[in-house]
């Protein structure tokens, strides 16, 4: 099987490689190119122009999945703070990840609720650190 996938990988190098021997066919393959990344984008342009509902509908999932990630973090981080574990929170709240999270951001309030609920735990008396 992976002789056979050589194979077909060499011919089409071999392909390439004819293609690129002459300067018109180098031209034309460079303009091949060319053309399809400006239809792609001359699309792309149209349907950020006429489909607007679509555009949110995809925004918006992209943001869900960025603010779900966090959340696991948070969940993951309510887990060791009851069951007493503060360095892992505090720990996982000085990962660069947690340190990008600015004023603003949509996981904000999720880091502002940890460093609020660790800090209430840190004033206990009963709870004494290295």
């Amino acid at each position: 099987m992976y002789l056979m996938m050589g194979i077909r990988i060499n011919n089409f190098f071999r392909q390439v490689d004819r293609l690129l021997l002459s300067k018109s066919r180098l031209r034309l393959a460079g303009n091949w190119v060319l053309m399809v990344c400006a239809l792609f984008f001359l699309v792309l342009f149209l349907l950020f122009h006429h489909q607007e509902e679509t555009v949110n509908k995809f925004g918006s999932w992209i943001a869900s999945i960025y603010k779900d990630s966090y959340a696991k973090d948070r969940q993951k981080a309510m887990d060791w703070i009851q069951s007493g574990d503060l360095d892992s929170a505090i720990r996982m709240l000085e990962a660069n990840d947690w340190q990008r999270v600015q004023l603003g951001d949509r996981s904000y309030p999720f880091k502002r609720e940890l460093f609020s609920i660790l800090c209430e735990q840190l004033r206990l008396p009963s709870v004494t650190r290295n």
